[in-house]
């Protein structure tokens, strides 16, 4: 590695650096767990060049992948809020280069004919919004994949070892953020229905006290 090289390479990893420290930083400042992922879904496009990136959530039985967010212009969106064609929405794993959940990451040139971006269609509709590269990343909990998350480039991209490295670093914070926004919102499932419980038997035990006597 030439001088300039390793300049280069450590100016990435400062940034890489403070990328992860201020993921780290709004973990213990931000109140919504959903406005956390959004910041790690923009650390992480800003620092790898990329215009938009999305999340979907993997069936590992069905073999199959299902759009759940969508990052793009500082904001987290829906599919139905990004307007995300819905035939692409769900989609067999294999049509996004991936043979097996321990596939490493997945760099996709959108152009060229020999990408495993099957269906044709996909590919299309990637093409008219001007993105040529994707670069996919499964997300990983305990050791298991749980979910990938892509990210879109209006050019053609190569990654150095150490770009993707980084990357998947901070992948690492997109799927805590994920996985603590899950038992959040289970957290919350299970208050309503504890409270819906509560009143019921409330309800229940006014009825018996209202309800006239036998003799």
């Amino acid at each position: 590695m030439t001088a300039e090289e390793e300049i280069a390479c450590n100016r990435r990893l400062a940034k890489a650096n403070e990328a992860l420290r201020s993921c780290l930083d709004a973990l213990a400042s931000v109140p919504e767990l959903d406005e956390f992922l959004g910041q790690v879904m923009a650390a992480i496009s800003r620092q790898l060049g990329a215009v938009s990136s999305l999340v979907r959530v993997l069936d590992a039985e069905q073999k199959s992948t299902t759009l759940e967010l969508f990052f793009k212009d500082g904001q987290m969106m829906s599919p139905e809020q990004a307007k995300y064609p819905e035939c692409f929405r769900s989609l067999p794993l294999d049509k996004l280069g991936f043979t097996s959940l321990e596939d490493p990451i997945i760099v996709e040139h959108v152009a060229d004919p020999q990408t495993l971006l099957v269906p044709g269609g996909l590919r299309c509709y990637l093409l008219g919004l001007g993105v040529k590269t994707l670069l996919i990343i499964p997300l990983t909990c305990r050791g298991q994949a749980n979910d990938v998350l892509s990210f879109r480039f209006m050019e053609e991209r190569d990654f150095q070892a150490e770009e993707l490295e980084i990357a998947r670093a901070l992948a690492t914070q997109a799927s805590l953020a994920i996985r603590l926004t899950q038992l959040a919102k289970t957290a919350r499932q299970s208050a309503v229905l504890e409270e819906r419980n509560r009143l019921a038997g409330e309800i229940h035990d006014s009825l018996a006290q209202n309800s006239p006597s036998t003799a």
